[in-house]
C-alpha cells in the first residue's frame, strides 16, 4: 500500500510547539492510513479569510457557522498560521482542519486531482459532498432518471422520466450525452434545449432551484425535498424492506417513474416514504445529529437556499486550461498537419480514442478527451463540434470544411464505470509517429475518404492493415476496456454475450492473413466489404439478422481460406504474440509489452481489465486477429448508441456474439480437431448452448465452401480423453510456459487450483489470511452460486483489501434471454477467485473481517449449502446499507482507490449494493 505523501513545503508554523504538533499529526495520519482507518469526516467550508489554522487542530464550530459559507473567526484559539487550501471536517460537534489536496480526496477534485485548482466555493465545498453522496449513484451513462451529477451542468440539466436510457426501448431517443452541454455555466440557451426544445417524452426537468431567482424557489426544488425526505425517514437503522422492491425494479429495468415536478414528487413520496435521497441509504445529516458525516445537510441546505449557485466562470475556465500546455500543443500540432496522410491518421486515432480518458505521463492529476472542434489549437475553452455519431461528418454537409482535433480537459468528476484510460507515456508520441510515418510498408493517401461509408475497413483501407493491427496490439488493454466498460455492457442481458472471465491473447501479425499487406493471404476490397457487421446494426431487425449471419459466414470463409494459405500446418502456439517488440525498438521502453496478455472480467455491471493473470484461471480464452479485434471495438463501443432503438441493441448483441465466437474458435483451433467440439460445448453447455454450437459452425473443422480440417498444434500435449476443463487448463499451463515464462508478472497463488489440505490453525499474518482464501477459490461449492458478482473484503485493523469475484458459467452466449435461462444447469461449474486490491466498479457487498475472524469467514463460506445458510452468513459479515458504517466504508474504499490507483481509479457506483442476488438456477 502506498504511503500518504505530505507536501511539507506548504506548512507554515508559528512556534516550535506547533511544529511538533503538526509532525505528530502527520505521523498519526499516515499510521491511520496504513492500518486502513481513515478519519470520520465531513467536508465543510473552505477558509476565505486571511487567517490560517494548523492542519489537524480541532476547533469548535456551530451548525450556523458551518452552513454560512462565511469566513470563520479563530481569534479565541491559539492558532495563527497555516495554508489556504484546507477544508473543515466535522467529528462529533468539533471540527478538524484537513488539507484540500490530500491524495485520498483526489476523486472529488475537478480538473486536476492533485488539487492544483483556483479556490471556488462550489468546487471546494459543495461538489465534494455531491461526489460522495450523489455521484455514487448518479454518475454513469445509465444514471437513474438520467440525472448525471458529475458536474454542475448535470445538476442544471436535471432529470428525465426516461428511467434508464440503456433499457430496451422500441423507438430509441435523441442523443442525451451530458458532454453536449455548455462551455460556461451562464449558457442558458443550452438549458432550454434540454428542458423545453426536446420531444415531450424526452425533456429534462429541473431538480435544483434556479439561481437566477436568488433561491426563491429553493423549497420547491426536487433536490431539496428529496434530501429532506431522506434525512427524515432514512435514519441509521431504517427498515430497507420498503425500498427493496424499488431497488429490484430499478435493476431489472422496471417502470419506476421519475418525478418531473413537486406535485408528482409528493404523490410518489407518499407511496414510497423511504424513497428519499440518497436512495436506499442513510440520509444526509445535520451537524446536531452527530455521528458519521454530520453537517452535510446543513451545508447543502444553505447552498440550495442561496439558489444553488454553481462555480464561477473564472474558476471553470481555470480548470479547463491544461497545466502542461506544451505537451498538449505538441500533440495538437501533430494531429492538425494539413497533408492527406496525416488527416487520415488523425481520423484513425480520433475514432479509436473516442471514449478514452487520456492521461499524460507528466501530469498525474489531469485527463483529456480527444475531440473535433471548431476553434484552433491555443484557443480555450475547446468548442466541440457535436455530432450524433462519432463517425458523422463534423462540419455537416461539407466534408471539406475546416475543423481541428483538440484535447479537451475533463473537468467532470470521473466515475470508475466509464473511466477508460489511454496512457500517454514518455515515448508514446515517438511510437505513434514512427508507426504511421516510418513503419513498413510505405504508404500514402491520394484521396481522403468521406463520411458516407460506415465501414472502417473501407474508409481506413489506405492505411496498411499491418500498421493498424500493430496499433491495436500496442494498446490492447485499452481496447479490451472498451469492450467491458462501454455503455453496451450493462446488466444481465449483456453479461453472457461475453464470458465472465477471459484471457485475451492475439496472434502475431506475421501469422494473421487479415494483417498482410500483399500476397495471396491479403484481403482485397471485396473481402473488406464483408468484415464489419457493426455498421448494419441500425437497420430492420429481421433483415439485419439475415445480413449479419450471411456476411459473417462469408467473412469467416474468407479468413479460413487465407489462414490455411498462410499457415498450411495450422496455427501454432508460437503464433501467439508474447509481447515482443512490434516496431521501432528505440521507442519500446519495456522488454515485453504487457498488452500481450489481458485478463478481462465482466460481471453484470462490473467490468475490469488487467494485464497478466493475477485473478487465476479464466473460463475461456479469446485469441484475436486484426479484423476480429477491430470488429469487436467498433461493434461494442464505437458504433453503439446507448439511446438507440431496441433493434439496434439486439443487433449489436448479435454482432458481438459472432465476434466472440470467432475469437474463442481461433483459440480452440490450436487443439487436436478431435477435441474442438467438446471444448466448444463446454464453453456453451446445456441444451440451449449446444443449439447455438450447432447453428454456428467452427470453420476450422471445414465447411461446404472450405472443406477439410485445419490441423492443430501437435506440440500441444493434451490428453484427448481428459475432461474438457482439465484439457483446457493443461493447455493454458503449456502456453504460458512457452510464451510468457520470462514475464515479470504478479503471482496468483491465492487462485492456484492445487489447494492446501486444511485451514491454518491460527491467523497471525497476511500469509495466514491468504492461506484461508486459497481454501475457497477455484473449487466447486454451493456458495459460488450465491456470492455476488463482486464483493470487497477489508481485513481489519490492517486495512488489507481484496476482491472476491464470482465466475458464472452460462448455458449459452448465443441467444438473448433472462439470467435464469442463461444459467440453466450451470451452477455446478461456478467458481470464484480472490484478487489483491480492487477489481470492478459496482461493489455488490462489503465484508469487514477482523483478522481473528478470518477462519470463521472463509470456513463459514465453504459451509454455505443452501439459501438459509447464505442469508445468515451474509448478515453476519456484511456492511449493512442502512447504517452509518455504510457511508464511512464507501468513502474509505474511494479514498483507498484514490491513493493506490490514482490513474485507473474513479468513484464507485453503489446502486447495486446488496440489491441483487443470483436467483436459484432452474432445473434442466
Amino acid at each position: 500500500m502506498s504511503t500518504l505523501k505530505i507536501d511539507k513545503k506548504k506548512r507554515f508554523l508559528s512556534s516550535r510547539l506547533n511544529e511538533w504538533k503538526v509532525l505528530l499529526g502527520i505521523f498519526l495520519g499516515c499510521l491511520s492510513f496504513l492500518i486502513g482507518s481513515f478519519p470520520e469526516t465531513t467536508w465543510g467550508d473552505p477558509f476565505t479569510s486571511n487567517k490560517s489554522v494548523v492542519v489537524g487542530t480541532k476547533v469548535t464550530i456551530s451548525p450556523t457557522q458551518l452552513a454560512s459559507g462565511a469566513a470563520l473567526d479563530f481569534s479565541n484559539s491559539d492558532i495563527s498560521v497555516v495554508p489556504r487550501n484546507v477544508r473543515l471536517s466535522s467529528n462529533d460537534g468539533s471540527t478538524t482542519i484537513e488539507k484540500l489536496n490530500d491524495p485520498k480526496n483526489a476523486f472529488y477534485q475537478a480538473g486536476n486531482r492533485n488539487g492544483n485548482n483556483a479556490p471556488d466555493y462550489y468546487y471546494d465545498t459543495i461538489q465534494p459532498i455531491i461526489g460522495r453522496r450523489c455521484t455514487v449513484c448518479h454518475g454513469c451513462e445509465n444514471s437513474p432518471c438520467s440525472l448525471k451529477l458529475v458536474s454542475y451542468k448535470g445538476l442544471e440539466r436535471g432529470g428525465t422520466q426516461i428511467q434508464n436510457r440503456t433499457n430496451l426501448a422500441i423507438h430509441g431517443y435523441e442523443a442525451i450525452r451530458l458532454k453536449d452541454g455548455p462551455l460556461l455555466a451562464s449558457d442558458s440557451v443550452w438549458k432550454d434545449a434540454w428542458q423545453k426544445d426536446r420531444p415531450a417524452d424526452q425533456r429534462f426537468n429541473p431538480v435544483a432551484p434556479d439561481s437566477a431567482l436568488n433561491g426563491a424557489d429553493a423549497s420547491q426544488s426536487l433536490i431539496y425535498n428529496y434530501l429532506l425526505a431522506g434525512n427524515k425517514t432514512n435514519k441509521p437503522g431504517f427498515d430497507r424492506t420498503a425500498v427493496r422492491k424499488l431497488e429490484q425494479e430499478r435493476y431489472d429495468g422496471g417502470a419506476t417513474v421519475c418525478s418531473a415536478n413537486l406535485s408528482e414528487y409528493k404523490r410518489w413520496i407518499t407511496d414510497n416514504p423511504n424513497g428519499g435521497m440518497p436512495f436506499g441509504c442513510p440520509g444526509l445529516k445535520r451537524l446536531s445529529e452527530g455521528g458519521y458525516a454530520a453537517g452535510e445537510l446543513d451545508i447543502i441546505e444553505a447552498w440550495i437556499k442561496k439558489g444553488a449557485p454553481g462555480p464561477s466562470d473564472e474558476a471553470f475556465l481555470k480548470r479547463e486550461h491544461p497545466s502542461n500546455l506544451s505537451e498538449i500543443e505538441r500533440w495538437e500540432e501533430y494531429l492538425n498537419q494539413p497533408t492527406n496522410k496525416q488527416k487520415l491518421v488523425s481520423r484513425f486515432l480520433y475514432e479509436h480514442l473516442f471514449r478514452a480518458h487520456i492521461h499524460f505521463y507528466d501530469d498525474s492529476g489531469e485527463f483529456y478527451m480527444l475531440l473535433r472542434a471548431s476553434n484552433p489549437p491555443g484557443d480555450f475553452p475547446v468548442r466541440e463540434l457535436v455530432t450524433n455519431a462519432p463517425n458523422d461528418c463534423p462540419t455537416g454537409d461539407s466534408a471539406t470544411a475546416t475543423f481541428y482535433y483538440r484535447f479537451d480537459k475533463i473537468t467532470d468528476l470521473i466515475t470508475a464505470k466509464d473511466h477508460i484510460v489511454w496512457e500517454v507515456k514518455e515515448k508514446t508520441f515517438d511510437r505513434i509517429n514512427h508507426l504511421f510515418e516510418k513503419e513498413a510498408p510505405t504508404w500514402d493517401v491520394k484521396t481522403l475518404p468521406g463520411y458516407d461509408s460506415l465501414n472502417p475497413f473501407i474508409y481506413f483501407q489506405q492505411i496498411p492493415p499491418s500498421i493498424r493491427y500493430k496499433f491495436l496490439l500496442d494498446n490492447m488493454r485499452y481496447f479490451m476496456e472498451n469492450l467491458v466498460k462501454s455503455p453496451v455492457c450493462n446488466g444481465s442481458k449483456a453479461t453472457f454475450a461475453m464470458d465472465d472471465y477471459v484471457w485475451a491473447w492475439a496472434i502475431r501479425p506475421e501469422a494473421d492473413p487479415t494483417a498482410q499487406d500483399s500476397g495471396q493471404a491479403a484481403f482485397g476490397p471485396t473481402q473488406w466489404a464483408l468484415v464489419n457487421d457493426g455498421y448494419l446494426v441500425n437497420t430492420n431487425y429481421v433483415s439485419g439478422i439475415d445480413r449479419l449471419v450471411n456476411h459473417n459466414s462469408q467473412y469467416l470463409n474468407e479468413v479460413e481460406k487465407r489462414q490455411r494459405i498462410l499457415r498450411p500446418d495450422g496455427l501454432l502456439v508460437n503464433d501467439i504474440w508474447d509481447g515482443s517488440c512490434l516496431f521501432d525498438p528505440e521507442t519500446q521502453s519495456d522488454d515485453k509489452n504487457p498488452n500481450a496478455w489481458i485478463s478481462a472480467l465482466r460481471h453484470e455491471t462490473n467490468g475490469t481489465v488487467v494485464c497478466g493473470a493475477e485473478a487465476g484461471y479464466p473460463i475461456a480464452v479469446y485469441l484475436f486477429n486484426f479484423t476480429n479485434l477491430e470488429r469487436a471495438y467498433f461493434s461494442l463501443s464505437f458504433n453503439f448508441h446507448e439511446w438507440g432503438t431496441l433493434q439496434h441493441k439486439l443487433l449489436t448483441w448479435r454482432d458481438f456474439m459472432h465476434v466472440r465466437l470467432e475469437a474463442s474458435d481461433r483459440f480452440i483451433s490450436l487443439f487436436d480437431p478431435k477435441m474442438r467440439v467438446a471444448l466448444r460445448g463446454d464453453w456453451s453447455s446445456g441444451m440451449v448452448g449446444q443449439m447455438g454450437v450447432k447453428l454456428y459452425a467452427d470453420h476450422s473443422l471445414g465447411t461446404s465452401d472450405v472443406p477439410g480440417v485445419r490441423p492443430g498444434d501437435s506440440s500441444l500435449n493434451v490428453d484427448d480423453k481428459a475432461a474438457p476443463r482439465q484439457a483446457f487448463l493443461s493447455a493454458l499451463d503449456q502456453i504460458v510456459e512457452r510464451r510468457f515464462s520470462d514475464w515479470a508478472l504478479p503471482t496468483s497463488e491465492i487462485n492456484e487450483p492445487t489447494k492446501p489440505q486444511s485451514f491454518p490453525t491460527q491467523v497471525n499474518t497476511q500469509g495466514d489470511v491468504e492461506a484461508c482464501m486459497k481454501m475457497v477459490t477455484q473449487r466447486m461449492g454451493f456458495y459460488n452460486s450465491r456470492i455476488p458478482s463482486v464483493a470487497y473484503i477489508r481485513i481489519q485493523p490492517q486495512g488489507w483489501v481484496y476482491t472476491l469475484v464470482a465466475h458464472r458459467r452460462y448455458a449459452s452466449h448465443n441467444f438473448v434471454s433472462d439470467i435464469i435461462w442463461a444459467r440453466k444447469g450451470q451452477g455446478k461449474s461456478d467458481y470464484c477467485s480472490i484478487y489483491r486490491g480492487i477489481l470492478g466498479d459496482y461493489p455488490n457487498l462489503f465484508f469487514d473481517i477482523p483478522m481473528n475472524q478470518a477462519l470463521n469467514f472463509f470456513g463459514g463460506l465453504l459451509k454455505v449449502n443452501n439459501d438459509t445458510d447464505w442469508v445468515a452468513f451474509r448478515k453476519k459479515f456484511m456492511v449493512p446499507k442502512n447504517q452509518d458504517i455504510f457511508w464511512s466504508t464507501v468513502d474509505w474504499y474511494n479514498a483507498w482507490q484514490a491513493v493506490n490507483n490514482p490513474i485507473y481509479g474513479g468513484i464507485f457506483d453503489i446502486r447495486e449494493y446488496d440489491n441483487w442476488e443470483i436467483p436459484p438456477e432452474s432445473k434442466d
